[in-house]
Formats: structure tokens, sequence, C-alpha cells
């Protein structure tokens, strides 16, 4: 699960790192792994 969200961060870069926490929780509900 959180695998999958740092490389998704890595790909985006920069841009998504802002909304991390905000996609963190987000990824949270949608992958509860």
């Amino acid at each position: 699960g959180l695998l999958i969200v740092k490389r998704m961060l890595e790909l985006h870069g920069g841009g998504i790192r802002l909304m991390e926490p905000v996609s963190g929780a987000r990824f949270r509900f949608f992958v509860p792994l």
C-alpha cells in the first residue's frame, strides 16, 4: 500500500508532494493495505 503511494509520488514528482498528506489520507481509505 504505502509502497504504491510512494512510487506514485516519486513518478509524479514534487507536484504531488505538496498534496502528499491529502493524497496519503485518501489512499489509506481506498487502499487499506
